[in-house]
This record gives structure tokens, sequence and C-alpha cells, in this order.
């Protein structure tokens, strides 16, 4: 080990610029029998004091981080524009730690609508995002561990549109379990983006091994010597955890990783929450309203389950909670005409869609439930006022939504859609119908 510090050091004398790698390597090979022993803590050494701003050096500013961030960032901000083309992007980090990554991808979203989730299992790296980035608009932290059990499932399911993880994943216990945490969390068609160093480095198994956690795993890993996966087992075990469209971001083909770092990216399939062992609840007046749904989802008869008003209640009222929250429940909202008979109707929507709420809201004091009210031309698309043509469905949402307060759990979300603007529905409008369908807690108009 004393070679070795010698060595780095020479090396490190002769470069023409700094290389935090070397003073790393340096400075843990010189602590190393301090750190075997336990007399010396390796993010004390990292991090002096708590002080974050001394392992910036090798997080953030070396050569080798600046490509690797660079890369990631303007990846994220090509899948942002691809995912919503100029609508919100909701972006959660996990294992955020210094704000390396985070200032690289919140510099490359400048003029993106974006909203930004940093997060760590630490409340002192999420603070310190809160001080470094909190004056950025969009941008919020919390305290997560996506090694936990189910920790997040139901408040943060299908909230994101992408998911950046930096060298976070392979540091916690159980691969499937992280894994199956942060699919929960993307929403069907995002991605999941991670920067893994490749295995077979010395230099960082000496400073990282002799951190909390690294030896932690107790998974496929067991009895191997580092937690790091080279990348056809990264492939394997996200296929192996529901995701599709596997691949790495690199610059050439000829130089897969950057500075022996993968940065890859795995999507969560579109219709992943579509098919037949978890049918869509469809609530409607009839074939006209399901055949439009059709149309506009592009959703396959055989995952989808037509009920009318008075079958949604009776079969709510005898599903269980689980049940419930596996199958999404959509109600399509019919409208009618200004005439001396809408009175009637409203009357008659307004009594339905209370019964409703309430056989729905009484589940849902087991498990969070989200209703979706799709409607079409309820309010403006344009800056023309006369273009809110369903008054109807304006008083149908709006009390639906008053009365969804009624139940803690229960959510009620309105997709309104300019059926003029997309009568044809193409492929790409279908898609993007669908990936609204799956988000959660925001009201959207197509």
């Amino acid at each position: 080990i004393k070679n070795i510090c010698e060595i780095a050091e020479k090396f490190q004398n002769d470069l023409p610029f700094k290389c935090p790698e070397l003073d790393l390597t340096i400075q843990f090979g010189r602590s190393l029998g301090g750190l075997l022993n336990g007399d010396i803590d390796a993010l004390d050494l990292m991090f002096p004091r708590g002080n974050l701003s001394s392992g910036l050096d090798f997080y953030e500013h070396s050569q080798a981080a600046r490509a690797i961030n660079s890369t990631l960032a303007l990846a994220i901000k090509a899948l942002a524009s691809e995912l919503r083309n100029g609508e919100k992007i909701r972006i959660l980090e996990v294992g955020g730690g210094t704000g390396a990554t985070t200032a690289s991808v919140l510099s490359a979203l400048s003029g993106v609508n974006f909203e930004y989730c940093f997060s760590d299992i630490s409340s002192l790296f999420t603070r310190n995002a809160d001080d470094r980035f909190g004056h950025i608009e969009g941008f919020k932290s919390e305290v997560i561990d996506i090694g936990e059990p189910a920790a997040t499932k139901h408040r943060l399911s299908d909230q994101f549109d992408l998911v950046i993880a930096a060298n976070v994943v392979h540091a916690t216990t159980d691969l499937e379990v992280s894994l199956s945490n942060v699919y929960s969390m993307i929403a069907p068609g995002g991605y999941l983006t991670l920067i893994e160093a490749e295995p077979g480095q010395d230099w960082l198994e000496m400073v990282f091994g002799n951190m909390t956690g690294w030896w932690a795993f107790k998974d496929q890993r067991a009895g191997k010597n580092t937690p790091l996966l080279e990348f056809p087992e990264w492939q394997s075990t996200l296929r192996g955890s529901g995701f599709s469209d596997i691949g790495r971001f690199s610059p050439s083909n000829d130089c897969p990783a950057i500075a022996k770092q993968n940065i890859l990216y795995a999507q969560k399939p579109l219709d992943s929450e579509f098919n037949q062992k978890q049918p869509l609840f469809l609530v409607g007046d009839g074939p006209n309203e399901f055949d439009d749904f059709s149309l506009m989802s592009g959703i396959e008869n055989s995952s989808v389950k037509k009920l009318d008003w008075d079958q949604a209640s009776r079969l709510l009222t005898i599903d269980s909670a689980g049940a419930l929250q596996a199958q999404r429940l959509v109600v399509l909202l019919q409208g009618y005409q200004e005439s001396a008979d809408l009175p009637i109707h409203v009357l008659v929507g307004l009594r339905r869609m209370l019964s409703l709420l309430r056989t729905v809201g009484s589940e849902s004091k087991y498990e969070p439930i989200e209703v979706t009210l799709v409607s079409k031309n309820t309010y403006p698309h344009s800056d023309d006022a006369v273009d809110a043509v369903n008054a109807f469905n304006q008083s149908v949402v709006a009390f639906a939504r008053t009365a969804g307060l009624e139940f803690e759990n229960l959510s009620v979300r309105n997709i309104d859609v300019d059926w003029r603007k997309n009568d044809e529905w193409p492929s790409s409008a279908q898609s993007k119908f669908r990936r609204l369908l799956c988000y959660r807690g925001a009201a959207e108009q197509f």
C-alpha cells in the first residue's frame, strides 16, 4: 500500500491537471490501517466534520465526473423532450448525495418545464441540496430509502417520468427490492437512468469498500467480492425487474463506458398497466363512450372491463381494496349541450357521481385510490371562451373534485380532451393519451 501511495503521489505531481481520484487513493491508502481496525470512519475521511464541499472535487469537479455527469444530463434533456414534448416533466433523483449529478442535470434543463425531486437516505444530503438548489423553481427534496421494502410504492406510485440513480442502486441490500421500488415510482413509458461503476477497479474498491453499505448485499451477489455488476448483468437484472428497452449512453461504439462508468437507461413499458391480468375498470353510459375511449387509447378490449354506472356501484361494493388498487378506475363523462333538459341531466349526473365516489371512497381507507374522469371539451383549449362547450361536464367535474375531498386517500383527476383537434387519433396521439392516463395527481388537457 505504501508503494502504491508513493507511485500515486509521483503520478499526481507529473500530471498537468488535478486528479481527485489519485488524491482519494493516497488519502485512503495512508489511512487503511485505521479504517480496517475501526479507528477511522470512511465517511469522516471523505467528508470531514460533515463538510460535503470537500468531496465535490471527486464527485463533481474531476475531469471524469464532468464527462459522466454532462453526458447523463444531455441524455436526460433528450428523454424529457421525447416523453413530454414541451409539457412538464417530473424527475426524481434517488441517492442524490452531494448533488454533483443534480447540478449538471438542472443546468441542462434550463428552459424546460420540470419538477425535480432530489432524494437521499440521509437528511444531511437533502438539507445541503435545499441550500444549494432550493431557489430553483420546481425543485424540492425528500428523504427516500429505495432499499426499504415497499417504502414508497403507494405514495409515489407512477409519479415520475424519469428517475436518476447515480452509483446508488448497487449500494443497496437487495437489487430486486430496490429496483421494484424504483419501477413502481415511474409512470408507464418513463425511464430509469443509472450511472454504475464497472467492477475490477482496485483503487475504487479500496476507497468505497470501506464505506457502510458496500458489503451489505444479500441478493444474487452474495459470495462475490464486489457489489458492482458488468453491463450484461445489469441488462438481465433490469429485465427481470420488468424494464424493457435497456441500453447505455456511450460517447462512441469504441468507448461504451466513460472512465469505466456505465450510463444506463431502461424503460417501464407504456402498456405495463393495461393487460388482461389487471384489467382497467371503465365506467360509462354505453357503447358510444366505450368506442370513443378505444379510439383515443388504442387499448385492447381484453384489457378493459366495461361497466355502466349501476354495474360499477354493485361491483365495486363487493370488490376488495387490493383488487381495486390494482385495477385502474376511469370514468367516461358524456356531454350534453345546452337545452331545456340540461338541469335534469346535471342532477342525474351529480347523483350517480356522488354514489360512485362514496363507494370507491369507502375502500380508500385501506389503500389510496385515484379516479380519472375523461371528458371532452369541458374547458377552453384556446383563448376563445366559446371553446368551453360542455357546461354539463364542468358541473360534474367540479362536484366530483369537491366530493372527493370527503375521503383522505381518494384523489379525483380529470383529463379533458379537445376532441376536434384529435379526431383522427394516430398511434402517437394514442400513446400520449395512454401516458396521461397513467399519470397520477394532476389535471391534464389534451
